[in-house]
């Protein structure tokens, strides 16, 4: 999409604006909850998806980030896999990858949280795509949709959660969040113009609906990132 990218770049000359303390903590803290949404939204995506995703994990590798690293670059090469297989399956006309084959059915041993981390899973997939009412749905909305994702959506609510100050103690949490502010006034106006021919408010309300839904992704990506970790502790 035409901004995408060039968004993502200038996320990462906000994040060098910060003091390096401050950096480390929003990547370390932030990029595991990015790779949740990342995860969920490759789910029965549409061909075209797995360029952007592409992209978007090649950023997240340029991030600066000085702990855990070893950790990071683990699920980003998981991710690399998954899209390998996606092409794989393009190419012989095949379904792109699905919920199960990222998540075995023995995956996590509580079968509650197993459960529950699913249904986050696609409730943060379908946010960044548009749904039509023609039956047959194939999502949680009860909608159908076709595995098209909004790049642009996708690539502001990523840098949305990067720059996130919850549960951190920065040095300088006004700056980190203004930026925030910033990338979320750059998603509603997109959403406005998105939406423009929408009911007869030139798209303000269907756009509210969307970025209202889409603040709950990043505690619902949060949430996820905590079921995995504690299984991963436990395992």
């Amino acid at each position: 999409m035409i901004y995408s990218v060039q968004n993502f770049y200038r996320g990462m000359g906000d994040m060098m604006n910060l003091s390096g303390r401050d950096q480390n903590l929003l990547v370390s803290k932030n990029y595991p909850l990015i790779l949740e949404f990342v995860y969920s939204i490759f789910i029965e995506a549409a061909p075209d998806t797995e360029k952007f995703l592409n992209k978007f994990v090649q950023k997240l590798q340029e991030l600066p980030i000085q702990q855990a690293w070893a950790e990071r670059t683990r699920e980003v090469r998981m991710l690399e896999d998954k899209f390998n297989q996606v092409s794989l399956s393009n190419s012989l006309k095949v379904k792109p990858v699905t919920y199960e084959q990222l998540h075995p059915d023995d995956w996590i041993r509580d079968k509650g949280a197993q459960r529950r981390y699913r249904e986050l899973c696609f409730k943060v997939r379908d946010w960044p795509r548009d749904y039509d009412d023609s039956g047959g749905g194939n999502n949680s909305s009860g909608k159908r949709d076709d595995g098209t994702v909004d790049e642009v959506q996708s690539m502001l609510m990523g840098l949305i959660m990067l720059f996130s100050t919850d549960f951190l103690e920065l040095d300088d949490p006004r700056r980190a969040s203004s930026v925030q502010t910033k990338y979320g006034t750059m998603l509603y106006r997109y959403l406005k113009t998105k939406y423009r021919v929408v009911g007869g408010d030139g798209g303000a309300g269907a756009a509210l609906a969307k970025f209202c839904q889409g603040m709950f992704v990043s505690s619902m990506s949060r949430e996820m990132r905590e079921i995995k970790e504690r299984h991963w502790k436990n395992s």
